[in-house]
């Protein structure tokens, strides 16, 4: 009986080869928004759990949308009030 982990696991080498060279952040929750040089201006998302590759717009503050309120990856929200990981305050 076969496991179906060599299928899973090329199906993840193709999806990291057809978005290499790029640049990527990794959410909380494992999800990769990655920037291809070939198109700066799109980002996409490589979602955790499925092998679909979703385009959640162009830049950041149309990325930052489609995470909140296309319910794609987590339960739509309404809250858009983000804080930083880092807690330092700026020298006054």
């Amino acid at each position: 009986m076969s496991s179906g982990f060599g299928i899973v696991g090329e199906m993840c080498s193709l999806r990291k080869r057809l978005f290499s060279p790029s640049s990527s952040v990794t959410t909380l929750d494992g999800d990769e928004l990655i920037v291809h040089p070939s198109k700066p201006e799109r980002v996409f998302v490589l979602p955790r759990n499925t092998d679909e590759i979703y385009i959640a717009g162009d830049g950041l503050p149309e990325a930052m949308e489609w995470l909140c309120s296309s319910g794609t990856l987590t339960e739509a929200f309404d809250e858009r009030n983000f804080e930083p990981f880092d807690t330092r305050r700026a020298a006054e």
